[in-house]
């Protein structure tokens, strides 16, 4: 008799690890992921731009608003987006897809390839490194820094 509780308890220990085993597997996608902190609208707020001279040039929200240039980058759960961007010259908006790898953003316009950017995100505030942005007639490398809306 004793051989059978032994038996059956061994079998139940094992059961009972096989189901916490798989149900203590690492979320792919855990709520509250970086993936579903970047969903929502963001607007940019500043962008610091280097001309390749000793100093960049930051251009806070006031600034940015005299020049007459906005940003809006509306990231969707899906996995695409909508950026939107106003300056001198009209508006202009550009639809695509995103993924999320790391501490980088795959950004990939409708019918163009994909370009990662370095990101950053804390608390409401994102930030991407870009490497050309077209800013007039000229492109620069820049940061961009974005507030969730």
């Amino acid at each position: 008799m004793n051989k059978i509780n032994i038996k059956f308890v061994m079998a139940l220990l094992a059961a009972s690890l096989l189901l916490l085993t798989i149900g203590c597997n690492k979320d792919d996608n855990p709520v509250g992921g970086t993936e579903s902190k970047l969903t929502g609208s963001w607007k940019l707020t500043e962008a610091t731009i280097n001309p390749g001279t000793d100093s960049a040039r930051v251009f806070n929200q006031t600034l940015l608003q005299l020049a007459g240039v906005s940003m809006l980058l509306d990231v969707k759960e899906n996995g695409t987006y909508t950026f939107t961007t106003s300056d001198s010259s009209g508006q202009s908006t550009e639809t695509g897809t995103w993924s999320v790898s790391g501490s980088n953003i795959t950004i990939t316009p409708d019918g163009d390839t994909g370009e990662t950017l370095p990101f950053n995100l804390d608390g409401n505030t994102l930030t991407l490194t870009v490497a050309a942005l077209e800013f007039g007639t000229d492109i620069f490398p820049a940061i961009l820094k974005f507030t969730k809306q």
